[in-house]
């Protein structure tokens, strides 16, 4: 019996498989996967074509919501499966759609099954016992128990008086006998029984290897009462009425002791015949290869990648001064090494070895450029490291040194990158970082002051109260840049700035009416989708509430500094007696900025101030810090939008848009015929005055329908999970907007499954801040343009310890020209600045005749179906190209 056998023809719909534990449903999965795709929710990962495999890890995951052909869950004993099974029978029962439960007779109550047939008639369930595999932690039961036993003692050891029932299974003809359940054509029962229909006790089971092997003994011992008590339906049907047990007793052949020693015994000794063979085929190889050249060539050659290794770890360190002396000497090494090249290639000609020889002498050439460009970097490192602690005796020598230095250091990573060699692969570890570094080159200068003084705004985004930009502005500070050195650094409360306002500048339409502020101030005023827009407007307030004008914006905010203190390991604050470690980092500092704050009070910049200079002074010392992770840290942080920069400059704002790191809307992507380009960006903005964003979990799905006549039909979902209870968490007041493709048609609106009657929203203050104002009946919808794109907002509320799920349906304008046989759907995720990873799950159907030929990485499709799920923490593009079968 086999999957294609069962399966009576294949289908375009996939299958889901839930188990938790993985070890049924990875089986089930792969016996499945060739004749259809298989979605498979498991805490163990697979690896397969045809398997899309969803993580299951503490929580119950997201799963694509589509159509499948057949849904098996798999009961692993874990409460949160069980807590989802009425969600999978009404699925299945809306779909009409087959369900088969496995479990096991020892785990599984009578109220449980009973609880799966009241909620869908045509469930199937089926019953497995003592499964026997050769991997028998898996499964702990007596039989494989006794089976150890055997192996390892060369006795059975029975429980009493050994006349407790077993009920055995082998996993082979389990994974058979639930696809059976499944796909067989009985529509007699609902509950099959998979494992022998007369009783097998232990003793019986043991005599029959007793039989096979009369050199066993058999023992007993105090019988345990805490057995398991299996639910049995005599009335199911039995799928396996052989005889399991010799089959079982056969596969599961054993020794006595007698013959276990002298195998043992025979295999030592032919492995040590076998090393003693080795070994002196290695010494003589060794006699007849390893002469002089090859000798000296060889101890310097290691010497030097052992040295350039030695660099890396070096700067990991930020022992600069060492890696200095390492990558000097590994140069040197190389070039005593390659000093023997003559003789090797003469040699190599005579053993006919040149392949050899080159490769050698490549990697040894390579070496040698790898100390120089590594050196490059120390010298350029070393260089700014001098210019900001303030130890440079000539700043401009010092700067154009080390300028000269990175661009040979970049130079070299360009070759290493094309050759994709080893160390190109670690700079593929940082690729946003030194993408930044290398783009940036040539305005340093400028940014570091070196053609006049520059002032920097450093917004402190707390995206535990998530907003449009990043997060509520707190804090801010002032950073002055000269001649590469910081001039200053201040930092101040948001409310010092904004009690100096005297005029009116016009607040969004949701901060005045559902936060109730008539005016806008600083703090509240990045509240464009577009971060580079939206800065604009926090510098036009900062200067408007205090005079002074700054050449560019820098934001972090949170999980940036937490990051941070991963690198660095935790800090301790002296003046408040308190050690920031990145885990109590939130509470603590929540602690004390925002607990029993009130406008005026110094104690957010206080402590801020605190925190920041014990953060510097443990920088500067470069103590016990993990620069590897250091960098890792910006790097992510930039590639997340944790960190984001805006100039006033506008060569320099338009280079940074252009490499994505100002979160802006601007489209990289070029329109062409035969492609359809959409786009898809969730932005949120917590407006309930709390912290509840750290209490908040988040999923994301989108399914995109091409219909017969080329129409582009999409169903974006959102869930929040609010598990705030009390301070510093609360109600979740979220305006959320979805960003689209202009002019697409808006279809409907679903809040927590149900279809909202959709209104304009009243956006004129002159309106709802009349006395008898009352808000209209149905769902306040505010739709706006920007930039190419449709935003569709409005209020949500998800209280403490709820969930909620918004829904929205709509078509694009654009039409797919089907004549022309094939099309590239394109599809770019825009990610909100200050939201951390969340799962998201993409789904594409192409219209009926087509199929798709190829696409994006990580997605897996069956021609007609594709599905991507995935962790989104930053931008993301996703391509199909799809044809006519």
């Amino acid at each position: 019996m086999n999957a294609a056998f069962l399966v009576e023809k294949k289908t375009p719909l996939p299958i889901l498989i839930v188990d938790k534990i993985g070890v049924i449903g990875e089986s089930l999965a792969i016996s499945l996967s060739e004749e259809a795709l298989v979605v498979l929710v498991s805490q163990k990962k697979i690896y397969k074509n045809n398997i899309i495999h969803i993580p299951y890890k503490n929580k119950f995951p997201v799963i694509p919501d589509n159509p499948y052909s057949h849904v098996f869950v798999v009961d692993d004993n874990v409460s949160s499966t069980r807590d989802a099974l009425p969600s999978f029978l009404k699925k299945a029962r809306d779909e009409n759609t087959p369900f088969t439960y496995a479990a096991n007779i020892y785990e599984i109550k009578k109220g449980l099954v009973d609880l799966i047939f009241d909620n869908y008639k045509k469930s199937k369930v089926a019953l497995y016992g003592d499964v026997v595999c050769k991997n028998n932690a898996f499964f702990p039961n007596n039989i494989n128990f006794a089976i150890h036993q055997i192996s390892k003692t060369g006795k059975i050891c029975l429980s009493g008086s050994g006349l407790n029932s077993v009920y055995p299974v082998t996993f082979e003809d389990l994974i058979l006998g639930i696809m059976e359940v499944a796909f067989g054509t009985d529509k007699e029962y609902k509950i099959y029984n998979l494992f022998p229909n007369h009783d097998i006790t232990m003793l019986s089971f043991a005599k029959a290897f007793l039989t096979q092997n009369p050199n066993l003994k058999l023992d007993f011992k105090k019988e345990n009462k805490n057995t398991q008590e299996a639910l049995i339906y005599k009335q199911a049907k039995f799928v396996f009425p052989q005889d399991t047990l010799n089959k079982i007793v056969k596969e599961n052949g054993f020794f006595s002791k007698q013959e276990i020693t002298d195998i043992s015994k025979d295999f030592i000794q032919k492995k040590t015949n076998k090393r003693k063979t080795a070994f002196v085929i290695a010494i003589a190889s060794l006699l007849i290869v390893l002469i002089l050249p090859v000798l000296f060539t060889a101890v310097f050659s290691y010497l030097g990648f052992l040295s350039l290794t030695s660099s890396i770890k070096n700067i990991e360190k930020g022992e600069m001064s060492a890696a200095y002396k390492n990558t000097f000497l590994a140069e040197e090494s190389f070039v005593a090494a390659k000093k023997t090249e003559p003789v090797l290639k003469f040699e190599a000609k005579i053993f006919n070895q040149e392949k050899t020889f080159n490769s050698i002498f490549q990697n040894i050439d390579r070496g040698e450029k790898g100390s120089e460009g590594i050196r490059s970097f120390v010298i350029a490192l070393n260089s700014y490291r001098a210019l900001l602690t303030g130890q440079s005796k000539n700043i401009n020598d010092d700067f154009r040194t080390s300028s000269l230095n990175l661009k040979d250091f970049f130079i070299f990573l360009q070759r290493e990158k094309l050759e994709n060699s080893q160390i190109a692969e670690s700079i593929k570890k940082y690729p946003e970082l030194f993408a930044f570094t290398s783009s940036s080159m040539d305005v340093l200068p400028d940014l570091l002051g070196f053609f006049g003084k520059r002032k920097y705004l450093v917004l402190f985004q707390n995206n535990m109260e998530l907003r449009p930009g990043g997060g509520f502005i707190g804090s801010y500070a002032v950073l002055s840049m000269e001649n590469g050195k910081i001039d200053e650094f201040k930092i101040h409360d948001v409310y010092d700035a904004d009690g100096l306002l005297k005029g009116h500048v016009e607040p969004p339409f949701p901060v005045r009416r559902y936060l109730e502020v008539p005016h806008l101030y600083m703090r509240d005023s990045n509240f464009d989708v577009d971060f580079s827009k939206a800065v604009s407007t926090v510098a036009f307030m900062y200067a408007l509430e205090t005079g002074e004008k700054v050449d560019g914006a820098i934001a972090i905010d949170l999980s940036m500094l937490k990051k941070l203190l991963e690198a660095t390991g935790p800090i301790d604050v002296p003046d408040y007696k308190e050690t920031v470690t990145p885990e109590n980092f939130f509470l603590v500092t929540e602690s004390h900025v925002e607990k029993n704050f009130f406008p005026g009070s110094t104690q957010k910049k206080d402590f801020l101030r605190s925190l920041f200079n014990s953060l510097t002074l443990r920088l500067e010392q470069g103590e016990n810090i993990s620069y590897t992770k250091l960098v890792k840290a910006l790097n992510d942080s930039l590639l997340e939008k944790h960190l984001i920069l805006s100039f006033n400059n506008l060569s320099i704002q338009n280079l940074f848009i252009a490499n994505n790191w100002t979160s802006s809307l601007w489209e990289s992507r070029k329109r062409e015929e035969d492609t359809t380009l959409d786009f898809l960006g969730i932005n949120e903005a917590n407006l309930g005055a709390n912290k509840a964003n750290y209490f908040i979990s988040r999923s994301m799905s989108q399914k995109v329908k091409i219909s017969e006549n080329g129409e582009v039909q999409e169903e974006v979902g959102l869930a929040l999970r609010n598990n705030s209870n009390i301070w510093p968490g609360g109600d979740y007041v979220n305006y959320v907007r979805f960003i689209i493709p202009k002019n697409s048609n808006l279809l409907g609106i679903k809040i927590d499954g149900k279809n909202q009657s959709i209104i304009p929203a009243i956006t004129d203050y002159r309106k709802y801040e009349t006395k008898n104002f009352k808000p209209p009946l149905g769902l306040e919808v505010e739709r706006t343009s920007q930039d190419g794109k449709d935003i569709i907002g409005f209020l949500i509320s998800v209280p403490s310890k709820k969930s909620a799920s918004i829904n929205i349906s709509y078509s694009l304008e654009q039409k797919i020209n089907l004549k022309k046989g094939s099309f590239v759907y394109s599809q770019k995720l825009f990610k909100q600045p200050g939201v951390d990873m969340y799962p998201f799950v993409f789904s594409f159907q192409p219209p009926s005749g087509y199929e798709i030929v190829s696409g994006s990485n990580g997605i897996t499709n069956n021609s007609s179906f594709a599905i991507l799920a995935a962790d989104l923490n930053q931008d993301k593009t996703i391509n199909l190209n799809v044809a006519k079968k």
